[in-house]
């Protein structure tokens, strides 16, 4: 019965736990570790399986020799009383009750013997118990530990498997953002290539009208506070000044109070854009504030 107990309880499923997210190879070597545990412990308990059997044949024994020594002891106290009756003469008898008393000291002996190996066998037993139940309680730990491993791993699967995809939804929509700002500024380049080839041809036709030389280009109106904007691009600037898409870059003349904001806003429409225009202009540009009156900017 202890031996079945054990293997049942040996062999029992653990109760499931909860776990985080971990490494999937860290897993697997977990797993094949408690496997390898898990058969030596089988193996272990087998073995003492055998030994329990064992020690249960010589406590049989030794509940028989026990039995045993207790008839004899009856029977002894038989004779004795039947040798108290008997004429004292009878010798013979009173030498059969000396060898049954030697007989049962020596089976005293035995007795006393088979009784000091049950209990070293029930010793040893109970060391056993308590072994199997510390390796039991271990396996149990480990099979958590195993399957919190696992439910750890599966989670960190479906979240990589998650950023993968978010991954690829960003990437796709940086793309398309790409795409977009690139088209958006070729159609900024081109409409000011327009405003400033407009402001040429009006220049011209007005030279003509006045029988002058040609002037330099009249400033646009600002939508912002209808002052003129000094944007203009010379002659011998458009050539040298072209990008490499073929684009000519606007160039603005500061005037008094400007700053690069008020530029951005401008030109732009939208005042935080200054900072394009600054790192346009670096090179002759120490800082945001060191503008100069009558300093030509380039408008990206």
């Amino acid at each position: 019965m202890l031996v079945a107990f054990l293997m049942l309880t040996l062999v029992a499923p653990s109760a499931p736990a909860t776990a985080a997210d971990t490494d999937p190879a860290m897993a697997a070597d977990v797993a094949r570790a408690l496997r390898a545990e898990r058969d030596r412990l089988q193996q272990e308990n087998a073995t003492l399986a055998e030994r329990l059997q064992a020690l249960e044949g010589q406590l049989a024994v030794a509940q028989r020799l026990e039995a045993q020594t207790a008839r004899l002891t009856a029977l002894i106290e038989r004779l004795e009383a039947r040798l108290a009756e008997l004429d004292p003469a009878a010798t013979g008898l009173a030498s059969v009750g000396a060898a049954t008393a030697t007989h049962t000291q020596a089976l005293e002996q035995q007795l006393a013997t088979s009784e000091h190996a049950r209990q070293d066998a029930a010793a040893q037993v109970k060391t056993l118990e308590a072994r199997v139940a510390e390796l039991e309680a271990r396996l149990q730990q480990q099979q958590l530990t195993v399957e919190e491993a696992l439910l750890r791993a599966d989670k960190a699967e479906k979240l990589h498997a998650a950023l993968e995809e978010a991954h690829e939804r960003v990437r796709t929509e940086n793309e398309r953002l790409s795409l977009e700002l690139t088209t958006a500024k070729a159609r900024q380049s081109e409409a000011m290539r327009r405003v400033l080839e407009l402001d040429a041809r009006l220049e011209a036709l007005g030279a003509r009208a006045a029988g002058a030389a040609p002037r330099p280009a009249p400033a646009a109106q600002s939508a912002a506070d209808g002052h003129p904007e000094r944007i203009r691009v010379g002659a011998a600037e458009a050539g040298a000044g072209a990008t490499a898409d073929g684009v000519m870059p606007a160039v603005y003349e500061v005037r008094a109070e400007d700053t690069l904001s008020r530029i951005a806003d401008k030109v732009y429409g939208d005042a935080s854009a200054w900072r394009r225009i600054f790192e346009a202009n670096r090179d002759v540009l120490d800082g945001p504030d060191d503008l100069r009156l009558g300093l030509r900017l380039i408008i990206p």
